[in-house]
């Protein structure tokens, strides 16, 4: 774990050549400050092309009003309640929609949407033993 620092921190040098980023088709209001809107999204650099393919697919959809929230991708973190870092660590997942897709929850993320995201390749949280249904994630068996 070279690039993992002393403190738990991450180099910063690993996030300028490791991470890049995506411009979503229309923007997404923040989940904890929905008065800010993001039209880009920070993440692993080999999978921009994933995001961009993705994100345009609902758009062309016409369902981009059915993403309401972005709740991050990019996030040096361990996964929530454990001490395995999170593929956010990465910026090989995203979260959306967070405010009614609670983790342990079912919630309401459109199948619309689940199904455009699987058959681009990501893997949905929803279908975890510990659903998570704001969590969309682009590698599986870390």
């Amino acid at each position: 774990r070279p690039y993992v620092q002393p403190d738990g921190t991450i180099r910063p040098d690993w996030e300028l050549r490791t991470l890049d980023t995506c411009t979503l088709p229309a923007p997404l209001s923040l989940s904890w400050d929905p008065e800010t809107v993001v039209g880009r999204i920070r993440c692993h650099g080999q999978l921009v092309p994933a995001f961009s393919d993705v994100f345009r697919a609902v758009f062309d959809a016409g369902l981009w009003s059915e993403l309401r929230e972005f709740g991050g991708c990019y996030a040096w973190r361990p996964q929530r309640g454990g001490t395995k870092l999170s593929l956010h660590c990465w910026g090989a997942a995203i979260d959306l929609n967070p405010s009614t897709n609670q983790l342990g929850e079912m919630g309401d993320m459109p199948a619309s949407i689940i199904q455009i995201f699987e058959a681009h390749g990501f893997h949905w949280g929803g279908r975890f033993a510990r659903p998570d249904a704001m969590h969309f994630q682009y590698a599986t068996g870390y």
